[in-house]
């Protein structure tokens, strides 16, 4: 799997938006937008939620740039807002939604069987919200453990015991 790394153009472009350039922010709209909306989409399920999450989440970024410091990577801080706004719609509905059908499909990725991905799908949709965004943040955005644990405001050790509890609870429900 190919780790999502940010470009480091980011953080200019970020303060040229916060200046009141529109087109710094649409750029950097175009370049994550695909990352913003898969991890919209792992956390809400529905297609249409996803996309109004992730809108969400561009306006809220774009509203509140000031606070976003340079010396960090932008993605991350990003994707904390996008994660934030999925959370809070999770909550106002009570209810987790379930995964998708079909996520985007990875070239080289092997044929998947349906019967697992409905069971592996049931199995993920089960977990608690965080252990479900620490597994989509290292396995779909490939990113590392400290990368997870800026993004959530978490220590990496934090991080570690809930991805080693959901991957537990993962074998433990798959288990034959």
């Amino acid at each position: 799997m190919t780790t999502v790394r940010a470009p480091s153009d980011d953080p200019l472009l970020a303060q040229r938006a916060a200046a009141g350039d529109r087109a710094a922010f649409e750029a950097l709209v175009r370049r994550h937008s695909g990352q913003v909306y898969g991890l919209c989409r792992r956390l809400v399920g529905d297609a249409a939620e996803a996309e109004d999450r992730a809108q969400e989440a561009f306006l809220k970024a774009f509203r509140h740039l000031d606070r976003y410091d340079p010396a960090r990577p932008f993605l991350p801080w990003l994707l904390r807002i996008a994660r934030n706004a999925c959370l809070d719609a999770l909550r106002a509905r009570r209810a987790w939604g379930p995964l998708p059908e079909q996520l985007p499909a990875d070239e080289a990725a092997p044929p998947v069987d349906w019967g697992v991905r409905q069971q592996v799908g049931e199995a993920v949709d089960a977990l608690a919200p965080q252990q479900r965004a620490v597994l989509h943040l290292r396995f779909a955005l490939g990113l590392s453990g400290p990368e997870i644990a800026a993004e959530l405001g978490a220590s990496p050790g934090a991080v570690r015991a809930c991805l080693h509890r959901a991957l537990h609870t993962l074998r433990r429900r798959l288990r034959p």
